[in-house]
């Protein structure tokens, strides 16, 4: 095996799984590298130090649906910044998006529009709203009372507040019932969904569920989880507490030992607490 990277401090996947990128820490600063495993170069992207003199916090990142975009959030004395990078260019195009961060603190989801790549899909306030990145504006609510969002190639789906998950297209012309049993919403809790196709998964705080698919409810996957990776395959979810490493199969595995569909297997415990 060759060694692709050093010192990586995580790994983010295009969403075709032909491009890798790294974030490596390195002298009170950070990188983010892209490799291209189809061309098999390699190119530096983003450091810390573009974007802040203190060198922000890279808090979060994600990729466009065609790998052609960045959008970075950064964290600094408690101020969150957004930052779309353009990486088809060499060397990468970076533009702060400062009208996404005037309210910054009231906004839990947002993501490229997988339809139109110069709009995002925004949650603020508990309304679904549109980014357009090329007027600098953001729409009015388009759907009201969601409590969290996620956007995919093909369909939204949000939880509202009935406790009940819901998916739509992206010209909100239709609503399609997911779930057949509402949660018992938290009001105070941070909500999340996952999509593995064919399932889904929800996350209430550090509360983990997944969508059986037979009866179409959430059932209770683990108590305390502080992380989860699904495979390549999307088959199996490793999660993790602050000590222990378990795997969660979505799909039967006839491999031995064999597993069954929804089985939970414990990995190991580690000694010191599991940081990434």
């Amino acid at each position: 095996f060759d060694v692709l990277a050093k010192d990586a401090s995580d790994i983010f996947y295009s969403p075709d799984e032909k491009k890798i990128i790294f974030l490596q820490q390195k002298e009170n600063d950070w990188t983010l590298t892209l490799i291209d495993l189809e061309k098999n170069t390699t190119q530096e992207l983003v450091r810390g130090k573009q974007l802040s003199k203190q060198t922000a916090r890279l808090k979060n990142l994600k990729l466009s649906p065609n790998a052609k975009k960045l959008l970075i959030e950064t964290e600094e004395n408690k101020t969150v910044k957004h930052y779309i990078a353009d990486i088809s260019t060499t060397p990468a195009t970076i533009i702060q998006l400062p009208y996404l961060d005037k309210e910054t603190n009231d906004i839990n989801y947002v993501y490229f529009n997988y339809r139109d790549s110069e709009k995002l899909m925004l949650l603020k306030k508990n309304e679904v709203k549109e980014v357009n990145l090329a007027n600098k504006t953001i729409s009015p609510g388009l759907i009201e009372n969601v409590l969290a969002l996620s956007a995919f190639a093909d369909s939204l789906y949000y939880l509202d507040a009935s406790g009940l998950i819901y998916k739509t297209d992206y010209n909100f012309n239709s609503r399609e019932q997911i779930t057949n049993k509402a949660i018992s919403v938290n009001q105070t809790a941070s909500y999340s969904i996952e999509r593995l196709p064919p399932n889904l998964l929800l996350k209430e705080d550090n509360v983990v569920y997944y969508l059986d698919r037979e009866d179409r409810s959430f059932k209770k996957l683990s108590d305390f989880a502080i992380g989860a990776k699904p495979s390549p395959d999307l088959k199996k979810l490793a999660f993790w507490n602050n000590y222990e490493l378990w795997v969660f199969y979505l799909e039967k595995s006839d491999d031995q030992p064999q597993k069954q569909l929804y089985e939970k297997s414990f990995l190991t415990r580690f000694s010191g607490k599991i940081e990434n």
